[in-house]
């Protein structure tokens, strides 16, 4: 059974919905508390699914969804607050994050965990509530505050420092611990975000009716192809029956006779080998399976002898589960100029690979059309993919080489992006033949 997040990437509005009512609540909640603003809050809530759903490329997990809607909307915080403080978020030159609480005074009237957060600079602010509060990783903060990451993590280190020294400054009678899951508690509480909720659920009904009007097209086509098939067999089977009872003389046996015959089918004479060098890493060698992909195949084969490959990058890179590449873009929104149809059983081709361990498969929008040139190599056995993601082949030779570049990617937020210097560079695409 597909999965909520299966299910909304082909545009499934129930399926969408249930996505955003999952996530409402804790990104209202990181917009409110970073703001100090509802109306704000819901602002930063109506543009942060509008550019989640409009932006996302699958393949992706409901634990990455999470994590990109949070860095949406904290990056729409952080413009917000720069645009009247220039210099908020810039780390001190001489990597001094100690603050000074010597004349912080907590009088009681509000809650402290507000109150403690305002001590803060907005930098210290962000990085708290990203990292301590929503669970990133500091690469994913760094990533969203604009620091790299062996900053990041000394300023995390710093925030714990910052805060323990403000509690016992003011003799607060709670822990550090105890603050972080005060405002995890505040996050999980449901609130009202008044008119965001209709303006975002409207948005998500015009999102979903094309690919709800494409699926019911597809569905009425399959429908009346079956049922042609059926009528062409039964009127075979009647046509043969007829055949055999006027060739046969009377009383001579009529059991049918199946001569053994090789298979009819086309035969595959030629095996591509795609050769994807990757600098600084090495060789990564994919056998390309034409006979269960041919337009996938085609469409990758041409793209690599046009040089299209050459000098891209991977842009999206998830240990344990798969690294994406071949966008002109270098941000998962681009591609070449044509698309091409996405042969999986999902939409009605039948395509026997399996997204484990060393497959390469296009990737795609929520579109069942609109594979282009972006494709990804599985880190991991993937398989929840199958019949819903064009797969073409399989790594024959280079998976230590997938591994270290998985193993080594500090993506910048959950969805596994990577920053553009840091993507590792497609030198060459070269394919050969056998």
């Amino acid at each position: 059974m597909a999965t909520i997040i299966e299910n909304a990437l082909k545009g499934r509005q129930k399926a969408m919905e249930a996505l955003y009512k999952e996530n409402r609540q804790t990104v209202f909640s990181v917009a409110r508390i970073l703001l100090s603003d509802e109306k704000q809050a819901q602002d930063a809530l109506i543009w942060t699914f509008k550019e989640i759903w409009n932006e996302i490329f699958a393949p992706m997990t409901e634990e990455a969804f999470a994590a990109a809607a949070i860095g949406k909307a904290a990056s729409y915080c952080k413009e917000r607050i720069a645009r009247r403080e220039p210099k908020a978020f810039r780390a001190p030159a001489n990597k001094n994050f100690r603050v000074s609480f010597s004349d912080c005074v907590y009088d009681g009237k509000e809650n402290y965990g507000e109150f403690a957060l305002r001590q803060l600079p907005k930098l210290q602010q962000f990085l708290f509530v990203l990292h301590e509060v929503c669970g990133l990783d500091s690469a994913q903060a760094a990533g969203i505050v604009g620091l790299n990451q062996k900053t990041a993590t000394l300023l995390c280190e710093a925030v714990r420092s910052n805060v323990e020294s403000l509690i016992q400054e003011t003799g607060a009678a709670v822990s550090y611990d105890k603050l972080v899951e005060s405002f995890k508690e505040d996050m999980r509480r449901e609130t009202s975000c008044g008119k965001a909720d209709e303006q975002i659920l409207a948005f998500i009904d015009e999102a979903a009716r094309p690919a709800e009007q494409k699926r019911k097209k597809r569905n009425l086509f399959l429908g009346a192809a079956a049922g042609i098939i059926c009528l062409c067999i039964v009127v075979g089977v009647i046509f043969a029956f007829q055949s055999n009872r006027a060739d046969k003389p009377e009383g001579e046996s009529r059991g049918d006779v199946v001569e053994g015959t090789e298979d009819g089918g086309q035969n595959e004479s030629v095996t591509y080998y795609a050769d994807i060098e990757i600098q600084d890493y090495g060789k990564i060698t994919v056998a390309l399976d034409q006979k269960s992909a041919p337009i996938t195949v085609k469409n990758f084969v041409d793209l690599a002898k046009s040089g299209f490959y050459n000098g891209l990058t991977f842009h999206r890179i998830m240990e344990g589960f798969m690294m994406q590449g071949g966008d002109p873009d270098g941000n998962g929104l681009g591609g070449s100029e044509q698309t091409i149809v996405g042969e999986f059983s999902q939409n009605g081709y039948e395509n026997p690979l399996s997204h484990t361990r060393g497959a390469i498969s296009m990737a795609r929008s929520n579109d069942f059309d609109s594979a282009s040139s972006q494709f990804f190599i599985v880190h991991e056995d993937s398989t929840f993919l199958d019949g819903e993601y064009a797969a073409f082949g399989y790594v024959t030779e280079g998976m230590d080489v997938v591994d270290a570049v998985c193993e080594a990617a500090e993506p910048t937020d959950g969805n596994g992006t990577i920053s553009p210097e840091d993507q590792p560079v497609i030198t060459a695409v070269t394919i050969r033949t056998e």
